[in-house]
């Protein structure tokens, strides 16, 4: 959420050690709850690599199956003194799965820079999760719902990572 996007920017970031954001529903959670486009944020530090990702992005989910995620990141690595913002536009289906349990396949994907010259770190890391992200196109993540009302969405990965959305 944080998605899919972002647990494949975390992957490349973290070595594996990867971290989403996507969306997770209560138990009694029905296709209407989650229509509409969703406000979230993404804090992640992995202490042992000083590295630092904020993400702030919308989510749309549409009532025929189809979900847009357009957004930001940022990646702070303290040891090589790298600040970068790297830009994410993606589009893809959505299902529920279990009534828990959101899936999505991403459809289409990229990755940029707002920079009008990018840094070589920069283009790097861009090339690096645009790859890893496009070996993952076509196949379904998936992830839990925590809590979901007419305002507020909790997710949860996986692996535990937790984001947060608000009703845009």
């Amino acid at each position: 959420m944080v998605s899919t996007t972002l647990n494949r920017a975390c992957r490349v970031l973290f070595g594996g050690a990867a971290v989403a954001g996507c969306l997770v529903a209560t138990a009694l959670a029905q296709n209407d709850d989650i229509h509409g486009t969703w406000s979230c944020g993404l804090s992640i530090q992995d202490p042992a690599t000083g590295t630092t990702m904020n993400a702030d992005f919308e989510q749309t989910y549409a009532a025929d199956g189809t979900y847009e995620r357009d957004g930001e990141m940022n990646i702070l690595i303290e040891a090589f003194e790298v600040d970068i913002t790297i830009v994410i536009e993606e589009s893809g289906t959505w299902r529920w799965v279990e009534p828990m349990v959101l899936g999505e396949t991403t459809s289409e994907i990229a990755f940029s820079s707002p920079a009008e010259t990018p840094s070589q770190m920069e283009q790097m890391m861009l090339t690096q999760m645009q790859a890893a992200a496009d070996a993952e196109v076509s196949q379904e993540q998936t992830v839990e719902i925590r809590s979901i009302t007419a305002t507020a969405l909790e997710l949860v990965d996986d692996e535990g990572a937790e984001m947060a959305c608000d009703k845009a």
